[in-house]
């Protein structure tokens, strides 16, 4: 696999169609839906809201997907506006920061 990130223009899709994936924190569980249509946004939901991300930057490596950009909440948490890292391969991964401070790492239920 290539070791370098290619940065996807805004104007292309950055997947055939739209993919949902969904995590679990202890008991709270949450799910993130890419969609390539909208490349500037990620839908965020749990039980209790839906709302968009703002996607700033989308990559990609071979078979991995990049997606950084700004979150409005860290979800199961306290913590509010934090910038996020989601990587999309056989197992996907968010990472959550807030002030140059790592927050937390989830790892989803399935690729």
């Amino acid at each position: 696999m290539s070791r370098t990130w290619e940065r996807i223009p805004e104007d292309v899709p950055y997947l055939d169609g739209e993919r949902t994936i969904d995590f679990v924190i202890g008991e709270y569980d949450y799910s993130l839906t890419l969609r390539p249509l909208s490349p500037n946004k990620l839908l965020f939901a749990d039980d209790k809201r839906t709302e968009d991300w703002i996607v700033e930057i989308v990559k990609t490596n071979g078979e991995l997907l990049q997606l950084h950009g700004f979150a409005f909440c860290v979800p199961g948490a306290e913590y509010a506006d934090c910038w996020f890292e989601l990587e999309v391969g056989s197992v996907a991964k968010v990472t959550y920061w807030g002030d140059r401070t790592l927050l937390r790492t989830d790892k989803s239920k399935q690729a």
